[in-house]
């Protein structure tokens, strides 16, 4: 009986989430994305939140550095403008990961950023 206990909970773990270097990765597509080549995000922090056995949300934490004079139109940083070496710290980007069918891989759905970084002092 103890060992079948332990044989599901080592199942059940197997199930939390995407690898952090796939979210890292994802992440960065999106980023380049929805932000462009003007600036580089610096990943902090890469953490899973609620879900259960089919879906996941992971919380990514990131600072930004603007690689030059640089002034956003579209995107996450519609309407800002920043100088080169600027540095905005404080992100959060939440991704949604869904496994869309029995034993399959995770799967980036959805994404939104729920916190915009600010000017670090």
């Amino acid at each position: 009986m103890r060992r079948a206990f332990l044989v599901l909970l080592l199942l059940l773990g197997g199930c939390g989430g995407p690898e952090e270097s796939v979210v890292a990765a994802d992440f960065h597509s999106l980023f380049e994305r929805e932000v462009g080549p003007d600036a580089t995000p610096i990943i902090s922090f890469v953490g899973a939140g609620e879900g259960d056995g089919g879906n996941v949300y992971m919380h990514v934490r990131f600072d930004l550095m603007a690689r030059g004079d640089v002034a956003f139109d579209s995107g996450w940083f519609e309407g800002l403008t920043l100088q080169e070496g600027a540095r905005l710290s404080g992100g959060e980007v939440v991704l949604l990961y869904q496994k869309l069918s029995i034993g399959g891989d995770w799967e980036l759905t959805r994404h939104q950023l729920t916190r915009r970084p600010t000017q670090s002092r």
